[in-house]
């Protein structure tokens, strides 16, 4: 059994025979990640190149991936690097790549059409991996995989999408992809981010109160606020969209059922979805146990912690940034709700960059708390709505101090009784 069409350029040029196969297609193929080789020789022979004119992480590295574990031979192309930004045509750099000899390309693009225009002036097979704000199909076929691996069948499914539906290349495809299985929808979000003809034009559902589409659902497909796409301001703030459409816990609790919750990514958090994420900000110049007694005992109450390192020009700390990153990254490297990075300014701002909610704090003495409660006070009229949580360390912690390991140190002594393995390793290098 074929596909009916030589390109995949949208879901919309799909009929249900065709979707189906793909889907049955990719449950044979994630048995091969199960082996110890994840590698089979579906696309031997088969040059690919991947034409990106976008900024990717996540689609681009499956494209690739992918590409390998069925053994095709790949190119990659970056628009910012490549001719494209000295002013060659979209079709001159496509000839001159196909001169290679090249089979398919996988192409993203900021114009929607881009690709349509592409499968007809070339004779190698065209993936849409996104075009402007037209179609992602491939991410569409992702989430019905998911959906249907979840669910048995999207047949009668009830499916609401969430948010900035005005400029998702995603919605549409989830919106045709789900129409032609079966499955009824609802969108929801803003008035200003849902298309005036959205309900006539694909029979669906608009529904303005979040609560309520959610109740009504058995999955939630939340998707990215794109303020990059918006050429004017579609609504007052972030804030009031998280307080308006942004998913917390209490709304799902509220709605009494159990619904799945998927993103496509990436996420905005504390926009789209309302996770407890909490910044433990410091030098942590050396990491030391009571800086991972504090990380270990907090981590039962958020979703995610970010530890903050401090980066500030006008100190010399003993050990570089990079150096205290992978410290982290290595005891955590088991973890993923523990992720180190390095920041610069104020607190509270880096915590609205990373849609932080609280500032997590250690407390060895009483006289510590004087000064943490100083600090948390500054934070709070700075920004109302972040709060600062401390937890107090435990007794056989309360000597450990990242200056009296550095004194220690520096001194040519011994501190591995306050530092963690991965420290200790390094330090012995």
């Amino acid at each position: 059994m074929k596909l009916s069409t030589k390109h995949l350029l949208g879901i919309k040029d799909l009929n249900r025979d065709d979707i189906q196969l793909i889907l049955t297609t990719a449950a044979q193929f994630k048995e091969v990640l199960q082996r110890p080789v994840k590698k089979v020789p579906s696309l031997r022979d088969v040059t690919i190149v991947n034409l990106f004119y976008e900024n990717s992480t996540r689609t681009r590295m499956s494209f690739e991936l992918a590409e390998r574990r069925l053994s095709a031979d790949t190119l990659n192309f970056a628009a910012s690097s490549s001719s494209a930004a000295k002013g060659e045509t979209l079709l001159d750099t496509v000839n001159n790549i196909l001169s290679m000899k090249v089979d398919l390309v996988v192409m993203r693009h900021s114009a929607s059409g881009a690709p349509h225009f592409l499968a007809q002036h070339i004779p190698a097979a065209i993936v849409n991996a996104g075009d402007g704000i037209n179609e992602h199909p491939t991410q569409a076929l992702l989430d019905a995989f998911s959906m249907q691996e979840k669910f048995g069948t999207l047949e009668g499914l009830k499916v609401t999408i969430v948010g900035d539906i005005m400029h998702s290349r995603v919605a549409m495809s989830n919106m045709y992809l789900l129409q032609k299985m079966g499955a009824e929808i609802t969108i929801a979000g803003p008035p200003t981010l849902i298309p005036k003809y959205i309900q006539e034009a694909f029979k669906v559902r608009v529904e303005y109160n979040l609560q309520k589409a959610l109740a009504w659902c058995d999955v939630a497909n939340v998707l990215r606020i794109q303020l990059e796409r918006q050429n004017q301001p579609l609504f007052s703030s972030l804030r009031e969209y998280n307080l308006a459409y942004g998913i917390s816990r209490s709304m799902l609790e509220s709605i009494n059922k159990e619904i799945v919750i998927m993103h496509p990514g990436p996420i905005n958090r504390g926009v789209e979805l309302d996770s407890d994420v909490a910044l433990f900000p410091g030098t942590f110049d050396p990491v030391t146990l009571g800086h991972i007694d504090i990380i270990n005992r907090a981590l039962p109450l958020f979703d995610k912690i970010y530890v903050g390192i401090g980066i500030n020009s006008s100190k010399s700390p003993m050990f570089s940034p990079e150096q205290r990153m992978e410290w982290f990254k290595e005891i955590y490297e088991n973890e993923p709700k523990v992720e180190s990075v390095g920041y610069e300014g104020l607190t509270v701002n880096y915590c609205n960059l990373i849609g932080a909610k609280f500032i997590l704090r250690g407390i060895r003495y009483v006289s510590d708390f004087e000064y943490e409660k100083t600090i948390a006070d500054a934070n709070r009229t700075l920004d109302k709505h972040i709060e600062t949580i401390f937890l107090t360390g435990e007794p056989k912690y309360t000597s450990v101090a990242s200056t009296i390991v550095r004194d220690i140190l520096k001194n040519g002594g011994d501190a591995s009784p306050f530092l963690p393995d991965a420290v200790i390793k390094s330090l012995k290098r």
